[in-house]
This record gives structure tokens, sequence and C-alpha cells, in this order.
């Protein structure tokens, strides 16, 4: 069984990889395969992935699809600012090309899984706190950055990612998410994660280890 999951670029694929590596090595243990496919950013997330998903999933019955955009920015592809309506318009948009494609989509909506990062991948970046102080090489955050908690609090304003680069800024370095996230979410417990993060994360997490735990 193959899951294909569509996220927005490179360093949302290479961070989940390593975040996810156990899940990972359990699904191949099960004969699963999970797949990260990067889009050039959440326009082509969410423009091209609903249609991408009925041809995956109508010609492979035992494929399932997640896509996993950013929250931020709102108003991308569609109107929306909320987790809801994000899911909404992907939902109705993967609908409508069943219905163009003369295909019945109730069958196939069961297998595409829609979900987000609030905001935005750097989430779970600022919810490693310990993680990051070594990144940073911190003892303790500066006094003068502060965000709120849980991290999935941040808003559209002061995104998650505006913080993280706040943080690099003031060890005068720049946040190279490609290069960051990954050696940042390397060793990281992903469940601990998602109690950290129990908004969108959680939920996402709590999905594909359901799928991949499946006899």
């Amino acid at each position: 069984m193959k899951v294909i999951i569509y996220v927005e670029g490179p360093s949302d694929r290479d961070g989940l990889k390593v975040l996810l590596d156990s899940l990972i090595k359990q699904a191949i243990q099960n004969g699963r395969q999970i797949t990260f496919v990067p889009m050039e950013g959440k326009r082509p997330l969410i423009t091209k992935v609903p249609l991408r998903a009925v041809n995956i999933l109508r010609n492979d019955k035992v494929a399932h699809v997640f896509a996993l955009p950013d929250l931020y920015p709102p108003n991308v592809g569609y109107p929306h600012s909320s987790w809801s309506e994000l899911k909404q318009v992907l939902v109705e948009a993967f609908q409508s090309e069943c219905r163009r494609l003369k295909v019945n989509p109730t069958r196939l909506v069961e297998r595409f899984h829609v979900h987000c990062l609030k905001y935005d991948f750097e989430t779970l970046l600022l919810a490693s706190e310990e993680q990051l102080k070594l990144r940073l090489r911190l003892q303790a955050f500066p006094a003068q950055i502060r965000w709120i908690k849980p991290v999935e609090d941040q808003d559209h304003k002061r995104p998650p990612k505006r913080v993280i680069e706040e943080l690099f800024q003031y060890v005068k370095r720049r946040y190279i998410d490609t290069v960051d996230a990954p050696l940042l979410l390397e060793g990281v417990n992903p469940f601990d994660l998602a109690a950290k993060c129990p908004q969108c994360f959680q939920p996402f997490l709590n999905d594909l280890t359901k799928l991949i735990s499946k006899a």
C-alpha cells in the first residue's frame, strides 16, 4: 500500500522524513510505503493536488493520499483563513474533480486525507524547544522574543516561521529551512511533539499512524 503525502516544499519533506523516521520504518515492516512529495509552494498544492489525488486513487484501489499544506498565508488558491475552511475547500475541490471526471467520490474521498500545519511547518521547530536551544547554542530564549503557547495558537500576523527567523537573527545567523529543519528535528519524538501541537499536527500523526498500523 502506498501512502503519498503532498507538502509545500523540500524543507517540509526533509524535516518530516527525519521526524517520522520510526513510522516510515514501521510502515515498511507492515508492507506500506510512505512517500513525501513537495510541491512548489502552497498555491500549487491547493490547486493541483485534488486532481492528482483523484487520478492516483481511482487507479490504485489501496493507495492513500494526504494533503498537508500550511494554513499560512490565508486565502491562497481559494478563500480561507481557518483550518476548517482550508479542509472544506480541498475536499470540495477533490469532489469537483471527481464529478468532472465522472468518478464516484464516495469511496475515493475516504482515502483522501486533508490536514494542515498550523500555522506553518516551523510550528514543529518552535515546539521542539530543547532541540531549538541546542541548534541556536542558547541556554535560554531571549526575553524580548516571545510567542504564544501552545504554538499552534500563533496567528497569520506572526506565524511560527517569523519567530524562528527572529531567533536565528538574534544569534546572528540566517535560518535556512532545508538545512536547519531536518537537523533540528533529528531525534525528536513525534508523539511528544504531537502533545504540544494537539490542534492539527496530532490529528495528522494519529491518522497516519492508524493507517500504517492496519493489518
